[in-house]
C-alpha cells in the first residue's frame, strides 16, 4: 500500500508539473492568438477620389458608421464569439477533474444474515484527473480547426466593412438623387398648378375648351402625385441610411440636390495599375478564396478526424475512491479506500457504420471545398477584368453624358438672357429648367453607376480606402 501511494503521489506531482507548463502555453498562446486577431486590417489604396472626398457629411457618416453601425456591432459579437470558441478549444489539451460522491442511509437485507434488515450509512466518493496522452492527433486538429475559424472571420469582418462602405455610398448618392428628382417634381409642380389657373381664368372667359382644362388638370394631378411619391421615397430612403450607419436619420435639408463628376480621366492610370498589379501574381486572392482555402484545411481535419474514430485513445488518470459502511454491527462494517494512477484506454470497436459514412461526408466535402476554391479562382480573375472594363465604359458614358449636361446648362442660360430682352416667354424658361434638371437626373444616375462599380472593384481586389479606417479587431 505504501508503494502504491508513492507511486501515485509521483505521478500526481508530474501531472501538476504538465499542468502549470500548459498553463504557460496557454498564456503565451492566448497573447499570441489576440496580437494575431489585433493585426490591423489590410491598407487601401488612398490615392484614389471617391466619393467621401468631396461630399464631407458623407465621410461623416462613414466613419461614424465604422464604430456605430449595427451591422459592424453584429460583427464584432460574431469575432469575440469566435475568440472565445478558439480559447475554449485549448481545453483539451489539459486535465480534466470531476468526480462523485453519496451519502445514504439505507436499510440492508441480506439472506446470509440473522435478524432481517439492518439500518446502515453508506459513504462513497471517487475522483479522478484525466489527461489526454495520445488521441492521433485529434485534439491538436481541433484545436487547429478553431484557429482558423478566427482567421475565417477575419476575412469576414474585411469583406463586411467593405461591403458596408459600398452600401453607404450607394445609398448616400441615391439620397441626393432622389432629392434632385423631388425638386424637380415640385418645379413642375409649381409651373403645372399655375398653368392650371391661368387655364381656369380663361376657361371662364371662353377662351379655351372645355377639353384643355380638363388635360391641363390631370398634368396638375399627375405632377401633385409624382411630389408625394418622391417625397415619401425620399424620407423612407433617409430612414434606411439612418439604420444602415446607426446614427440618427438624416433631415432633408441636409442633402445635397448634387454631386461632383468622378474624375474618371484623371484615376484610370491608376486603376489600371492597380488591376494589371493585383493579376500579376501567377493566383490572385483576397479574403474570399483565402477563405475558401480555409475551409479546404478544415475539411482535411475532418476527415482526418472521422478516419481516428475506431482507433484506441490513450488518456493518463489518476485518482482515488472509498466505499464505506456502517452498519447496527461492527462486525459487518467496512472501509474500502484506493488511491490509483496510470494509463487508460477507451476504443470503440464498432459504431454501427457511422464512422464509414461520416468519412464519405468528409470526403464529398473535401471535393466540394476544392472545386469551390478552383470555381472562385476563376470568377475572381474574370470578375476583374470584367469590372475594369465596365468602369472604363462607364467613364465614356460620363464623358458624354457631362457634354450634354453642359449643354444643357447653356441652354438654360441662353433662354434666361433672351427672356430678359423680351425674346422669350417664362414658359420658355420653365422649358429649358426642366431639361436641365432632366439631364442632371441622367448624369447623376451615370455618375452613380461609375461610383458603385469602382466600390466594387475595390471590394474584389480589398484596396478599398476604407480599410485604413476600420477600428483593428480585438
Amino acid at each position: 500500500m505504501g508503494f502504491t501511494r508513492s507511486v501515485v503521489l509521483k505521478f500526481l506531482s508530474l501531472m501538476s508539473k504538465i499542468i502549470r507548463s500548459r498553463t504557460r502555453h496557454f498564456t503565451q498562446g492566448t497573447a499570441i492568438a489576440i496580437v494575431l486577431l489585433a493585426v490591423p486590417l489590410l491598407k487601401g489604396q488612398s490615392s484614389l477620389t471617391l466619393p467621401e472626398n468631396t461630399l464631407p457629411l458623407l465621410q461623416q457618416q462613414l466613419e461614424a458608421a465604422m464604430q456605430s453601425s449595427p451591422t459592424m456591432i453584429i460583427r464584432q459579437a460574431n469575432t469575440a464569439a469566435t475568440l472565445a470558441d478558439f480559447q475554449g478549444s485549448k481545453s483539451s489539451r489539459y486535465p480534466s477533474l470531476g468526480g462523485w460522491a453519496n451519502y445514504l442511509r439505507a436499510e440492508d437485507d441480506r439472506n446470509n444474515a440473522i435478524g432481517g434488515a439492518r439500518p446502515a450509512t453508506k459513504l462513497g466518493y471517487n475522483f479522478t484527473i484525466r489527461k489526454s496522452l495520445y488521441h492521433w492527433g485529434n485534439l491538436e486538429r481541433g484545436i487547429e480547426n478553431a484557429k482558423i475559424q478566427t482567421l475565417i472571420d477575419q476575412g469576414n469582418t474585411r469583406a463586411a466593412y467593405m461591403t458596408l462602405a459600398a452600401d453607404i455610398r450607394r445609398e448616400f448618392l441615391e439620397l441626393i438623387s432622389g432629392k434632385q428628382r423631388l425638386e424637380k417634381h415640385r418645379y413642375a409642380f409649381q409651373i403645372n398648378k399655375e398653368r392650371l389657373r391661368e387655364t381656369q381664368e380663361k376657361r371662364e372667359q371662353n377662351l379655351v375648351s372645355a377639353a384643355d382644362l380638363f388635360r391641363t388638370n390631370l398634368a396638375f394631378q399627375r405632377s401633385e402625385l409624382s411630389v408625394a411619391e418622391s417625397r415619401d421615397q425620399l424620407d423612407h430612403a433617409l430612414r434606411v441610411f439612418g439604420r444602415l450607419t446607426g446614427e440618427p436619420p438624416l433631415t432633408e435639408a441636409q442633402i445635397p440636390t448634387e454631386f461632383a463628376a468622378p474624375p474618371f480621366e484623371q484615376q484610370e492610370e491608376i486603376l489600371v495599375a492597380m488591376a494589371t498589379r493585383f493579376l500579376a501574381t501567377e493566383m490572385p486572392e483576397n479574403s474570399a478564396i483565402q477563405i475558401a482555402k480555409h475551409y479546404i484545411t478544415l475539411s482535411e481535419n475532418e476527415l482526418k478526424n472521422n478516419r481516428n474514430s475506431l482507433r484506441p485513445q490513450f488518456d493518463l488518470l489518476a485518482g482515488i475512491s472509498q466505499d464505506e459502511q456502517d452498519f447496527a454491527l461492527d462486525t459487518d462494517s467496512y472501509e474500502f479506500q484506493s488511491i490509483f494512477g496510470g494509463v487508460s484506454m477507451s476504443w470503440n470497436l464498432f459504431d454501427g457504420f457511422a464512422t464509414r459514412n461520416r468519412v464519405k461526408s468528409s470526403l464529398a466535402r473535401l471535393r466540394a471545398s476544392e472545386l469551390q476554391l478552383e470555381l472562385q479562382q476563376e470568377a475572381l480573375i474574370d470578375n476583374v477584368r470584367s469590372l475594369g472594363r465596365e468602369i472604363k465604359h462607364k467613364g465614356m458614358a460620363l464623358h458624354i453624358q457631362e457634354q450634354e449636361l453642359q449643354s444643357s446648362r447653356s441652354h438654360l442660360e441662353y433662354t434666361q438672357e433672351l427672356a430678359g430682352r423680351g425674346e422669350a416667354s417664362a414658359a420658355d424658361v420653365d422649358s429649358a429648367f426642366i431639361g436641365l434638371q432632366d439631364s442632371l437626373s441622367i448624369a447623376l444616375y451615370i455618375r452613380y453607376e461609375y461610383w458603385n462599380k469602382l466600390s466594387e472593384f475595390l471590394g474584389l481586389i480589398e484596396a478599398d480606402p476604407v480599410l485604413n479606417r476600420a477600428p483593428p479587431l480585438n
